[in-house]
């Protein structure tokens, strides 16, 4: 066998200095709160918490300014963002439902709308940044000044009743684990970039409202995008809470627990999504941020770190949209999470959040749009049969990294611009993400062999690696329904084919290595585009934990009936992948899948007729083989 003749090497030495690495990632948002209640909008939901170290924070626009009927506005008027309240939906004639004034001036809420929202995103164990952008018609000074509060006092007044319901409804604990952040791009208002003194004097009431419930929940902004009129805004921001006169309390300064602001790779007229781009403007905030070292350990958010903007354009707008559903953006996305570390976390920043806004639903409207979605729905939108794109498995892949970094050397030209490799460790267990992605469209250059020496790892004794992979060809819904001829409207056999490919696949089943010395190497080619995870877990004789239902519903799905299933994500460090079985009335179990792509809490069963007992149980097995004992049953009755 011919010896292995690497192009780039890598030293991964575990004898060096580990620093804390948080999961910045894990959240994501999408426009309009409305459109949480929906039954499209409930089914991603289920998607996004099925697995374990899912996305975490989600945040979303209109909290205060629902309308409460869901996606209506988008679906009878075509709204894109879903809300008459929001800024490029006419947004002067709101009819939103949660605030209302009395006649004698006082305020009266429904609260019971943002129960629903918010209920939702918890009870998926997830927590919301609460963004308080738009305002309600009730409070507004005029409809030409609609960012402004007519009474700043009446304002706070909303803000602190707003936080003391939510404090009371979800508890101490759970809200101190919430951000209240002031707006949504305030430098699209012409007048704030005139004379942001009037935004500032917003964030002085919303800070103290929310600090007068409780002093440890969080408030923070601008959120301003990437250009010169955000960056005067954010630069005024800072001066002006580090010590100008509060416009609130009268005294000098405001207290800021995170700043935030929004780069993402260009705009769609660059017809190429560039990390330069998106680098150089979160370098040039962090450049002003600098010059405040009175906030240098506040927490520092990228809440809209998207691979371009213009979420809802899709391939029916231009071809090379098409990069949303094909590997390009998981692998655009896993080289951003590593060059924040190399150029954000090493740099000192108190990073926490790099939100890649990529829950879009409403604008996926049909199968592989094109449009800023991690699912893609096999029918027209409000379709709830569902199908993951490679993007979605970016996030189960990220997912498998470790809380501990550890340094990576590499002479190769092109280190962490061109490739690079994301080294992790949580306990015994280690992952390292290796990326090659050149920012371009074309797949047909810059493949490259890799070869990781790994150094002073302590792994002496039996481990097993696994290899995952997302590329043009694993991991790979996309590709998979190119090669079908694209069907618009798939059949029952498409689809099957389909839901077997959207999983992350594997690269074969764990591999059973010694390290005698602590050293090991690992070699892989990689072309273009691709990502590899190498996950290295101890030999173990332990069985995984029961897995537990969460749901079994009988539903209409785009080819007949079908159930649909969820399950408890194992927490499992060594988890590998799932086994469904299946009992019809009363029968024996048997397997209906075993699929190492199987990693996800996941599986609709379209092999079901009406009138039978269905009877499902799910089994964990881990990297050594051990399968745990099935879980509770779920039983369904079709009709």
């Amino acid at each position: 066998m011919a010896e292995f003749d690497p192009d780039i090497c890598f030293c991964i030495d575990h004898g060096g200095k580990e620093t804390l690495l948080r999961p910045f990632w894990s959240a994501t948002g999408y426009a309009n709160a409305d459109f949480t209640p929906t039954p499209s909008f409930l089914r991603m939901y289920d998607y996004l918490s099925s697995f374990h170290g899912h996305l975490h924070y989600m945040r979303l626009h209109n909290i205060l300014s629902l309308h409460g009927e869901g996606d209506r506005y988008f679906l009878e008027l075509d709204l894109p963002y879903g809300n008459r309240c929001f800024a490029h939906d006419n947004r002067q004639n709101g009819d939103d439902k949660v605030v209302a004034r009395m006649e004698d001036g006082t305020l009266r809420y429904n609260w019971d709308l943002v129960d629903q929202v918010y209920d939702v995103i918890v009870g998926h164990g997830m927590a919301p940044i609460v963004e308080l952008v738009y305002l309600p018609k009730a409070i507004r000074k005029s409809e030409e000044e609609f960012f402004l509060p007519a009474d700043y006092r009446l304002y706070g007044e909303m803000v602190r009743d707003f936080a003391a319901h939510c404090l009371e409804r979800y508890g101490l604990e759970e809200t101190r684990g919430w951000y209240f952040e002031i707006w949504n791009e305030p430098d699209n208002e012409a007048a704030w970039c005139r004379d942001p003194a009037s935004f500032f004097a917003l964030y002085d009431y919303m800070e103290h409202a929310v600090h007068s419930v409780d002093d440890r929940l969080r408030t923070g902004g601008p959120a301003t995008m990437q250009g010169q009129e955000g960056y005067r805004i954010f630069e005024g921001f800072l001066k002006h809470c580090a010590g100008e006169v509060n416009y609130c309390t009268g005294g000098y300064g405001t207290r800021l627990d995170f700043v935030s602001v929004h780069c993402k790779g260009g705009q769609t007229t660059d017809f190429n999504p560039s990390s330069a781009v998106m680098f150089g403007s979160v370098e040039r905030y962090l450049d002003i941020l600098e010059q405040y070292p009175q906030f240098c350990d506040v927490e520092f958010f990228n809440d809209e770190s998207d691979i371009i903007w213009a979420g809802s354009r899709g391939v029916e707008d231009a071809s090379w949209f098409d990069f949303r559903n094909s590997h390009y953006a998981p692998g655009f996305v896993c080289k951003m999470i590593s060059l924040y570390c190399t150029r954000v976390l090493d740099r000192g920043v108190n990073l926490t959040v790099a939100d890649s806004d990529n829950a879009h639903l409403q604008w996926e409207r049909s199968l592989f749009s094109g449009n800023r979605s991690q699912l893609t729905p096999l029918g027209r939108y409000p379709c709830t049969d569902m199908i993951k794109k490679p993007f979605f498995n970016a996030y189960v892949l990220l997912s498998k990294l470790g809380d501990r970094r550890l340094p990576v050397q590499c002479d190769g030209p092109g280190f962490n611009e061109k490739f690079g490799v994301l080294a992790t460790r949580r306990g015994p267990v280690f992952s390292y993400m290796l990326w090659n992605f050149e920012d371009g469209i074309s797949d047909m250059v810059g493949k490259r062999s890799f070869r990781l020496d790994i150094q002073n790892c302590g792994a002496v004794g039996s481990y097993y690696l696994l290899e995952y992979r997302i590329d043009q060809d694993h991991s790979n819904s996309n590709t998979l329904w190119h090669k079908l001829g694209c069907p618009k409207e798939p059949n029952l056999k498409q689809i099957r084919q389909l839901r077997d490919a959207d999983g992350l696949e594997p690269m074969g089943d764990p591999q059973k290595i010694t390290a005698d010395s602590g050293e090991l190497s690992l070699e892989v080619i990689l072309p273009q585009h691709a990502v590899a995870l190498f996950q290295l877990t101890p030999v173990s004789t332990e069985a995984p934990a029961a897995v537990g239902f969460v749901k079994a519903q009988w539903e209409e799905g785009c080819c007949g009936r079908q159930i649909f299933l969820t399950w408890e994500p194992s927490r499992e460090s060594d988890f590998f992948h799932y086994k469904v079985l299946r009992s019809v009335d009363g029968g024996h179990y048997e397997t209906l899948s075993s699929s190492p792509a199987l990693n996800t809490a996941v599986y609709v069963d379209m092999e079901v007729e009406s009138g039978h007992r269905y009877s499902y149980r799910i089994l964990a097995v881990n990297t050594s083989g051990i399968w745990g004992e099935p879980g509770k049953e779920a039983v369904v009755r079709t009709e």
